[in-house]
């Protein structure tokens, strides 16, 4: 398993539904999308990742989902939503095998002042 890592993003072990996840964390507010690029990934015929709220206290105070939608070469493969009682949300794409970037798009629902924190993680398969 390899993690696609943005340089400003960094790796850790985040709590999601009460269960340790090893993922990135990106913060997307209501109002504007967070968009991470990781350019000239190697992908095999998969892509295959999970998403999740983390941090239980966020959880209670601001309940609406976290989207991401994933797309390679600038096409939409996957989008994936998860709610705050949802947990690790498993989502795949077929992938053409070869060098591609990858943009992760992150978005929230709720009041346009609102930040919502989703947890991530990807990997490519043969």
């Amino acid at each position: 398993m390899f993690f696609l890592i943005a340089s400003h993003l960094t790796r850790t072990l985040a709590q999601v539904r009460f269960a340790p996840h090893d993922c990135l964390v990106v913060s997307a507010r209501v109002s504007t999308p967070q968009r991470v690029v990781f350019p000239k990934v190697q992908l095999g015929s998969t892509l295959v990742g999970y998403l999740g709220i983390p941090d239980v206290f966020d959880r209670r105070e601001y309940r609406d989902a976290g989207t991401l939608e994933i797309q390679v070469d600038g096409a939409t493969v996957a989008s994936a939503s998860a709610d705050v009682d949802d947990g690790w949300v498993r989502f795949e794409a077929p992938t053409k095998p070869g060098v591609a970037d990858i943009t992760v798009i992150a978005s929230a629902a709720g009041r346009p002042d609102q930040t919502r924190k989703i947890c991530f993680a990807a990997e490519a398969r043969e």
